[in-house]
């Protein structure tokens, strides 16, 4: 709207003839114009009409949801216990707003404590068994072995020696037999010489007793040698006699038996391995019960979490479906929190959905809040649309304003460039037997004139004028109520 001129026009008050004409006669119009004659001047706010540039677009509806909205429903069947909100209250995110019955729930969760408490003292027990069975498997399957080697070894030997006594001397054991009787022989005649010579000296005080003594016991031990010389010399002559042979079988008969022993031993070892085996899988089993045992204290913690419902995100309760006492089940909501954040979702052709751009600034309107408007950005527009009705869902952010409630309908325009339109303030319109008019000023009089007008849509606080104006016309726009043709105005100001 121009600055508006304020000025006093004093002027003869004329009267319209089309308007006079409906419903009145002519000595009424003529008491009315003495009337006006006489009457004090209307004091009236006047202004200038001017064509202006306005945005032209397309009008889509909508309505305002919330951004979150969820219905909190039990996960479990449980009596409510208490419910601490009420429709309308504010929440913020993690706050109890139900409370269930978890007497059940409880004792199922403490029952499964018990059960894994067993179950880890199992585990426990078996690993230890386990352990110590594995420990004396190995330690006895080592010792086994080592007495079957020893076995082999000890039957190996006896059998050798079997063999050299069924054999016999060889002839260069008896040569070397008879060798060591020369050899022995020789000694013990050198020994006897030295004894006898020793002898006569010791008789004769020439030599000491201890140096006599070292000479006889020379002579002793020659003598021994050149005897066990003479007797190997025997043996080996005469050949094995049936007692060395029949002790030799019997040795190495011996050590066959103690063989198998050794054998037997080692097969039991190894079925101590096999025990090991079976206790390393009773670990197992009791790991798999413990496992087994803590999901099942997982699942009745769950369950007892499930007693308690707690607010998702910052909102307001939309709705309260149940009271205390009643009984809860499994997907039947109990309340419905909205969040803070609203927005206008609305239903857009597909003609005209190209002019929507994610981030775009439009402006809302709200049927519930007459002459505000609020600026709203745009967060979605549907990827698919409606098949049927061939529109698509845009969603328009709207500011934290007082006074906007979800359900309100609501509009915003899509532009699509710009017109050159003449608008009045809303004040300035007046309805004439139910046709619209506005007050011009006459330009060489105090008076004004009643000029019919076509209105076009309404824009915020203003109205499209699509005919019955000119540019520049000065048209009254505070005081219509107590105008009508030919009135005389003075302008405020």
């Amino acid at each position: 709207m121009r600055t508006r001129n304020r000025l006093t026009i004093y002027a003869l008050p004329l009267v319209t003839a089309a308007v006079l004409a409906a419903g009145c006669n002519s000595t009424k119009t003529t008491q009315q114009n003495d009337a006006q004659l006489h009457a004090d001047p209307i004091s009236v706010t006047a202004a200038p009409v001017d064509y202006t540039k306005i945005a032209r677009g397309v009008t889509v509806t909508g309505v305002v949801k919330p951004r979150e909205d969820a219905m909190l429903a039990a996960q479990i069947m449980a009596r409510v216990v208490g419910i601490n909100v009420h429709q309308g209250d504010k929440v913020v995110p993690g706050e109890v707003l139900v409370t269930l019955d978890s007497s059940d729930m409880n004792a199922a969760r403490i029952q499964a404590a018990a059960g894994l408490a067993a179950a880890n003292v199992g585990v426990r027990s078996a690993s230890v068994a386990a352990t110590m069975t594995s420990a004396m498997s190995t330690a006895k399957l080592a010792e086994a072995r080592a007495q079957e080697a020893q076995a082999n070894a000890a039957y190996e030997t006896a059998k050798a020696r079997l063999a050299l006594v069924l054999a016999g001397p060889r002839r260069q054991e008896k040569a070397q037999a008879a060798e060591n009787v020369a050899q022995a022989q020789a000694g013990l005649a050198l020994a006897k010489s030295n004894n006898a010579r020793m002898a006569d000296l010791f008789s004769e005080g020439a030599i000491s007793a201890q140096q006599y003594d070292q000479v006889r016991t020379a002579y002793s031990v020659a003598l021994a040698q050149y005897q066990s010389a003479v007797q190997s010399l025997s043996m080996a002559q005469e050949g094995s006699r049936s007692e060395d042979i029949t002790a030799a079988r019997t040795a190495v008969n011996q050590a066959r038996a103690a063989v198998a022993q050794a054998q037997a031993g080692l097969a039991q070892a190894k079925a101590g391995l096999l025990q090991a085996a079976v206790s390393r899988q009773a670990v197992q089993s009791a790991s798999a019960q413990a496992m087994q045992a803590r999901a099942a204290l997982q699942s009745a913690n769950i369950n007892t979490a499930y007693t308690v419902l707690k607010a998702p995100f910052s909102g307001s309760i939309a709705q309260r479906l149940a009271d205390p006492g009643s009984m809860a089940s499994p997907g039947v909501p109990l309340l419905e929190v909205q969040g803070n954040e609203l927005r206008l979702e609305a239903i857009v052709p597909q003609s005209q959905v190209a002019l929507v751009k994610l981030g775009q600034m439009l402006p809302v309107s709200l049927d519930a809040l007459p002459g505000r408007s609020f600026m709203g950005k745009v967060t979605e527009i549907s990827p698919q649309g409606d098949p049927s009705s061939h529109t698509f869902v845009i969603k328009i952010s709207l500011p934290a304003a007082p006074g906007i409630r979800t359900g309100m309908y609501g509009r915003t325009v899509l532009s699509q460039g710009s017109d050159r339109r003449m608008l009045v303030p809303n004040t300035a319109i007046t309805d004439i037997q139910g046709m619209h008019a506005v007050f011009v000023l006459n330009a060489s009089s105090n008076a004004v004139i009643m000029r019919l007008v076509t209105l076009g849509n309404q824009v915020g606080k203003e109205t499209i004028i699509l005919s019955g104006l000119q540019p520049g016309d000065h048209i009254v726009t505070q005081g219509v109520q107590s105008l009508h043709d030919g009135s005389a105005v003075t302008l405020n100001g």
